[in-house]
């Protein structure tokens, strides 16, 4: 004899009475039943429990010494000929030997179409005997290359890269697929004066002696009065940025820039206030300045108020950076216009002590 037993499941299945019916089962039914209760009392498993964020080291190129080869490339602007010549003949008697990686004939604006800078600094990459790459200038043209470049290539064999200004989507982009020390430092035709007087003595030597590794690390990089307190405190990270145009046209790309604990830099040439405060604002709700530890502002050229009822540049800093509660600094000397253009290392650990207005780079950033 099949039990009689009330199911609560079973009679919500049936047309509606008004009322709860006892009804038969079959004894399918009846494990059915059971089976959904057991489903239903069964304790969800345990979620894993968080592991510990971490940063990972960073990936640091070999030093570069006399003898060594370093590959000279155009990704963006057009350079004369001419001016790859005198940058070789310059390097040449420093004692390092160059190969002209160029990019020809140009396109407009751009050194060469996309294909051929893509090839040509797809061949530095290549070229086991180069050790550095420097870029010879920025303008624009770099963001077209980056989903070509081979980032697997640079992983095998890292090598030195330095540049700014445009050039920073290339750093931006090499950092994040990579891992790789990469340098924000001056250019090739800063070495011979193209673009303007030529780099300071104290330039020069922070340049080489950076990429040597011959700089040790340092507990005041730079001292005031050059560098000044935006907002008090002290933080270190891993240090990125570059360029604000460049960094703020990069994101929502698989190339835009990873903030999370990062000392941030940034620089930016004839961009009135209320263009920087654009970017700023767009950099904000990415969520790039949620988890930064610490700001370090260079070279700001010609980026003024747009006219006598804009914001200074100071009222749009502070805006975006006071309520932030990190250290800021503003005036290293890094990005346009400067003869005095001293290298960062972007992804090597660095200190900001904006109290005491200093700025300190805690590793040698080659091996």
């Amino acid at each position: 004899m099949i039990p009689r037993i009330t199911c609560r499941i079973c009679s919500e299945h049936r047309p509606p009475t008004g009322r709860v019916d006892v009804v038969h089962l079959t004894r399918k039914a009846l494990l059915l039943c059971v089976c959904f209760l057991v489903l239903m009392t069964e304790q969800p498993p345990a979620a894993p429990t968080p592991t510990a964020k971490t940063t990972p080291l960073p990936r640091r190129a070999p030093a570069l010494r006399p003898g060594d080869t370093v590959g000279l490339v155009a990704p963006a602007g057009a350079i004369a000929e001419s001016v790859f010549d005198q940058v070789a003949s310059r390097l040449a008697r420093r004692g390092f030997s160059v190969i002209s990686f160029i990019a020809t004939p140009r396109r407009g604006y751009l050194a060469a179409d996309d294909p051929s800078r893509l090839d040509a600094l797809n061949r530095a990459i290549h070229a086991s005997e180069v050790k550095a790459i420097l870029c010879m200038r920025g303008g624009y043209g770099t963001p077209r290359l980056l989903d070509g470049v081979d980032y697997e290539a640079l992983k095998k064999n890292p090598k030195i890269i330095i540049g700014y200004s445009d050039i920073t989507a290339l750093l931006t982009a090499i950092q994040r697929r990579t891992g790789i020390v990469v340098f924000h430092g001056p250019m090739g035709q800063e070495f011979v004066g193209v673009s303007g007087p030529n780099l300071t003595p104290r330039a020069r030597d922070y340049f080489w002696k950076t990429l040597s590794g011959d700089m040790p690390p340092s507990p005041s990089w730079v001292k005031p009065p050059r560098v000044r307190s935006l907002v008090d405190g002290v933080a270190e990270g891993r240090l990125t940025g570059g360029n604000l145009s460049m960094i703020s046209s990069t994101l929502g790309t698989p190339y835009e820039i990873d903030t999370r604990e990062a000392i941030l830099f940034l620089e930016d040439v004839n961009e009135k206030s209320f263009r920087i405060d654009r970017m700023l604002a767009q950099l904000r709700l990415a969520g790039k300045l949620r988890e930064v530890r610490g700001i370090i502002l260079g070279s700001f050229v010609n980026c003024g108020p747009a006219g006598n009822k804009s914001l200074s540049l100071n009222d749009v800093f502070l805006d975006y950076f006071y309520a932030l509660g990190v250290p800021v600094v503003q005036g290293y000397p890094a990005g346009h216009g400067l003869r005095d253009h001293l290298v960062l290392p972007l992804g090597e650990t660095v200190r900001v002590d904006a109290t005491r207005a200093t700025i300190s780079i805690l590793h040698r950033p080659v091996d």
